[in-house]
């Protein structure tokens, strides 16, 4: 197996990829992945999250209100 990626003479790399990668280290094969880069995106500013809070946010203050008119908290 060989990196194959396309060099500046326009052939392909004959150097072998990185263990569990398909390129080698110059052509992108020892750069980091998923959380190791420093790029990663882990979901929680998605707009779906942000929609759940909002939603779980409203509940609260609906709740507090209820209990507000029914006196079990104190304003």
């Amino acid at each position: 197996m060989i990196c194959g990626a396309k060099t500046r003479s326009g052939r392909p790399c004959q150097k072998f990829p990185v263990t569990g990668r398909a390129r080698c280290r110059l052509h992108g094969g020892a750069s980091k992945r998923g959380e190791e880069h420093w790029n990663y995106k882990h979901g929680k500013c998605t707009n779906e999250a942000r929609q759940i809070a909002s939603e779980a946010c409203h509940q609260v203050k609906v709740l507090e209100h209820l209990m507000r008119e029914l006196g079990m908290i104190d304003e």
